[in-house]
């Protein structure tokens, strides 16, 4: 028994250095002038499989599903098998300022995990999964006063992104209901560039960059209640996570002679700010009929507003972020053993309120809708893993709609790889 408990804790951290060292590298997929405000845009921790339904998650609990959203959810795990799930997304964001028009693209990885059973009914996972991102590059210029002729340009840049490291245990506590709970390591950086260029040589060229460190860690809390008879299975759940205080860090360094090698007037200074990551509060629902139909809501409540603002000479306020989510996915038959009746079909919609408000852009609601696709992938006439697929349209909603909007189509795509272990052969 012991033995079988170390050798799969050391697969597991075998996979956890996969995890850390695959995604902390990956290149940033943000493009948005709005993420150069406060944490950056913040990224929805669905697995793919959940985002083709809205990304609904909290009141979820399904076999070969890592779900992040819930970690009463990994109780939901097969003794003699593991599950290891990779996501990669694509995003195509087209902006409107004014009469301006712009579109992006970026690809890459997005995030890593990996369950297993330690005992009967316990699950473990751990795994690393998006927080925030911040990818942008803008230009803005004007006269300078008190130099007649004169003018600047101004170029903003900035990339990054926080990633969580989680691990977490989900357990039956009893028959109809699961706990869990996970702790999050919560780590990453962000650059925040401003080159400011006039036309006049009388006016020396200054450079400014921002760099944010962030290390800290948090924690999260799950349950669900499960209700199952031989044609339907109702599931009720709820997370919680407190608000923690952590300590980032800010490297500012400036330039107020930039380009010039032999008079440079350069300063550097670190400073350390005393912030604390929002409470958060979902309850979740889901119903499924035959594991055929089934259908899900999730309302999540982010209490913004009790955090101290580290970001106001951004001209930023922090306002309590709300996201209502529905979704629903079909198999046409879960028994059968023709491929085209094990495809799950998906779909979903989702509102979110942002968490951060500009005395200039204003508040950027988000309206979503999402397709998507399971398709199972059969290994010696077993299924060995489920291929998802996921299109998302994300129309902002944003309350100063003359000044800037931001659309967006995203294509996910995650493997979940479902394989047995420990299986001893058996002779006839």
């Amino acid at each position: 028994m012991y033995r079988k408990i170390v050798q799969r804790l050391a697969a597991m951290f075998a996979v956890a250095m996969v995890c850390f060292v695959g995604v902390a590298k990956a290149q940033n997929i943000e493009t948005s002038p709005l993420s150069r405000y406060g944490y950056g845009s913040l990224v929805d921790p669905s697995p793919v499989s959940y985002r083709g339904m809205g990304g609904v998650g909290i009141g979820l609990r399904q076999d070969g599903m890592i779900n992040f959203k819930n970690p009463a959810a990994f109780s939901v795990v097969d003794s003699l098998s593991f599950v290891f799930d990779i996501g990669l997304t694509s995003n195509y964001k087209m902006f409107r300022e004014n009469q301006l028009k712009k579109s992006t693209f970026q690809a890459n990885i997005d995030y890593l995990a990996f369950q297993m059973s330690l005992f009967n009914s316990v699950g473990l996972s751990l795994g690393v999964i998006p927080y925030s991102r911040v990818g942008y590059l803008a230009q803005t210029s004007g006269d300078i006063e008190g130099f007649p002729n004169a003018t600047y340009k101004q170029t903003f840049k900035g990339e990054g992104s926080l990633q969580n490291a989680y691990m977490g245990v989900g357990f039956k506590l009893f028959e109809k209901l699961s706990l869990g709970a996970k702790v999050n390591y919560l780590f990453g950086s962000t650059i925040h560039e401003v080159l400011s260029q006039p036309n006049s040589s009388l006016i020396n060229t200054r450079f400014v960059r921002e760099t944010w460190h962030t290390s800290t860690w948090s924690a999260a809390f799950g349950a669900q209640y499960h209700h199952r008879t031989k044609e339907w299975e109702s599931v009720l759940g709820a997370t919680f996570s407190p608000s923690l205080g952590h300590r980032p860090k800010m490297v500012l360094f400036e330039d107020r002679d930039f380009g010039k090698v032999l008079t440079p007037d350069v300063t550097t200074k670190e400073e350390s700010y005393v912030g604390k990551l929002p409470m958060e509060i979902g309850v979740g629902g889901s119903f499924n009929y035959k594991n055929k139909l089934l259908t899900a809501l999730d309302v999540k409540y982010t209490n913004w507003e009790s955090v101290p603002n580290l970001f106001e000479k951004q001209n930023v306020s922090y306002k309590d972020a709300w996201q209502v989510a529905l979704g629903a996915s079909y198999t046409p038959n879960p028994f059968s053993r023709t491929y085209s009746d094990n495809i799950v079909y998906r779909a979903g919609l989702n509102y979110a309120t942002p968490y951060i408000q500009h005395h200039k852009w204003g508040q950027s609601s988000t309206l979503g809708l999402s397709l998507g696709l399971g398709l199972p992938v059969y290994v010696n006439d077993e299924r060995a893993s489920l291929l998802n697929l996921s299109l998302e349209y994300v129309k902002s909603l944003n309350d100063k709609q003359a000044i800037l909007k931001e659309d967006a189509i995203k294509l996910s795509v995650s493997i979940n790889f479902s394989e047995t272990w420990f299986r001893k052969l058996k002779i006839y």
